[in-house]
This record gives C-alpha cells, sequence and structure tokens, in this order.
C-alpha cells in the first residue's frame, strides 16, 4: 500500500520522537514580556505585606489603646477584646494581600502568555519545558 508507514524498530522510533524534541526546543528563546501598567508599585514589588516574624510590617495595623474614661474592670475588657480585634485586623489584612499578590501573579502569567503567543512560541522556554521533554520515551 502506498500509505503504510516504514517498517521502524524501537530504537528508530526513539531517535526519532528525541529530533522531534529537539528540533521543538531549538524553536524556543527567552520572550521577555512588557511589564504590567504600574508594575513598579505591585505589592510583589514593593515587598510591603504583612510578613509573619517581621515587626515593622506589623505597624500598619494599630493597636487601639482603652479610652481613659473606662473603669479598671472595663480597661482589661476593652484591652482583652482589643487583642481578638487586633488579631482578626491582621489576619484581614493577611488574606486581602494573599488575594492582591494572586492577582498580581495572574496578570504577570497573562502579561507572559500573551508575549510568547505574540512571539508564536506555544511552550514557555524553562526547565519544567526541558524537564517535560525528558520524561518523553
Amino acid at each position: 500500500h502506498p500509505h503504510e508507514q516504514p517498517i521502524m524498530n524501537c530504537y528508530e522510533l526513539f531517535l526519532n520522537i528525541r529530533k522531534q524534541i529537539e528540533r521543538r526546543r531549538k524553536g524556543l528563546f527567552p520572550v521577555q514580556p512588557k511589564p504590567p501598567q504600574g508594575f513598579k508599585d505591585y505589592l510583589m514589588n514593593r515587598c510591603a505585606y504583612v510578613l509573619a516574624g517581621n515587626a515593622t510590617s506589623r505597624l500598619s495595623v494599630p493597636m487601639i489603646s482603652p479610652p481613659q474614661s473606662l473603669q479598671d474592670q472595663m480597661k482589661d475588657l476593652f484591652t482583652e477584646q482589643e487583642k481578638e480585634r487586633y488579631r482578626l485586623r491582621m489576619q484581614h489584612v493577611i488574606e486581602k494581600e494573599k488575594l492582591v499578590l494572586s492577582v498580581e501573579q495572574e496578570i504577570l502569567r497573562v502579561h507572559g502568555r500573551a508575549a510568547r503567543a505574540l512571539a508564536n512560541q506555544a511552550l514557555p522556554f524553562s526547565v519544567c519545558t526541558i524537564l517535560k521533554d525528558e520524561e518523553v520515551y
């Protein structure tokens, strides 16, 4: 039959696959995406987020002292409740910053994909791409 493939042994098949991968890899090159608008102000760039163990980063969340007009028992209760309110405010800031960082990361990923699409490159030029290619048998 004219549409029959030539019979190859497993070694020739393996070499053919490796040659295809090598050709595809030669087409890969680093693509530098343009930074998104306002990138210098990104939280991940400024590193202004609240970190565990970094006391100066916690200064953005104030701890309110009890009013002077309260009696001693009420001051103690206020202080106790304020510790819990502070913990909740801190948790709120941390969760908000996690979301902001996730959004920034996603924006950068989209910009990277767009730059690769403009360069007509489906796969990123990365260690992961090369390692994935090494797993093809």
